[in-house]
């Protein structure tokens, strides 16, 4: 984050906007770029699991919704952190403006591309029994994934509605705009340490993973731990922007490692108890 006027850098009158763009090594625009990719692909999983099992059994909507709007947060730190950016990046060398771009890009895609989760949640609701969730629950549950689903853009539209009427009013570059931009990663930061929690309880549970994705917690948990130490070593990002991320990548390994041990070696022990329950034992007798 840069927190001047570029003023004192112009001899012409003009803003100059170099510094806005940090000198990046080439290892950590690679590891950008990779982590972009990444990122795309790892959306893909879930969404796929949800459609083939046709069932959102096993995923918590309050889960879903946090983490959408921890990541919307965390796309509106960048655009009031580095707003700057976008408009300076046509007096910039590419090699300078691809790494800032890549982080933007990378945190969009990742709210961007969860987002269709919520929709899925409600086409998708599961309307089996679970352990303490009856069927009387299961009405009050749809209406509540429905109301999410569209509460949900409304907010995106009229907190980003509202950066603009701010900025416009005080200044894209204003220190209003600087400190609206450090609350909403704050606040983010503040919802990555708790969003998992409801996904946490609902795994427990059930002790199952159901149509939550390992695939896309495998690819989310490591590449998004590298994703924060990039914006924070090699790009030099406010702690408010990468500190969501971080927290967030932490509680993956956790779940993921929960989801594992109900895969694999809870259930697999529990069959082997229930296979061994049948067999009849062997007895011997005197000759």
């Amino acid at each position: 984050m840069d927190e001047f006027s570029g003023y004192v850098y112009s001899w012409s009158g003009f803003i100059d906007y170099i510094r806005c763009f940090h000198v990046v090594k080439p290892v950590w625009k690679i590891a950008g770029s990779l982590i972009w990719l990444g990122t795309a692909l790892s959306l893909l999983p879930q969404l796929l699991r949800i459609v083939q099992n046709r069932s959102s059994y096993g995923i918590s909507p309050m889960f879903v919704v946090l983490t959408s709007v921890s990541q919307f947060l965390v796309v509106m730190n960048m655009f009031c952190l580095h707003n700057a950016d976008f408009v300076g990046a046509n007096q910039i060398s590419m090699s300078r403006v691809i790494p800032r771009f890549l982080t933007f890009f990378n945190l969009f895609t990742l709210w961007y591309g969860y987002f269709p989760v919520i929709i899925l949640l409600y086409v998708f609701f599961d309307m089996q029994p679970r352990v303490k969730r009856t069927r009387e629950k299961f009405g009050i549950e749809k209406k509540e994934i429905l109301l999410i689903s569209v509460g949900f853009p409304i907010f995106c539209v009229f907190l980003y509605t509202f950066f603009h009427a701010m900025s416009t009013k005080h200044g894209y570059g204003s220190q209003f705009i600087l400190g609206l931009g450090k609350s909403c990663g704050g606040i983010a930061s503040i919802l990555a340490l708790i969003h998992y929690i409801p996904q946490f309880v609902r795994t427990y549970n059930l002790k199952d993973h159901g149509s939550f994705s390992l695939l896309m917690l495998g690819i989310q948990a490591p590449g998004g731990l590298t994703n924060a130490m990039v914006m924070w070593i090699g790009q030099g990002e406010h702690w408010t922007t990468f500190t969501p991320m971080m927290l967030s990548a932490i509680q993956q390994f956790l779940l993921l490692g929960m989801c594992l041990y109900y895969k694999h070696i809870r259930n697999s022990n529990l069959n082997n108890h229930l296979l061994s329950d049948k067999i009849e034992p062997i007895r011997f007798t005197d000759v």
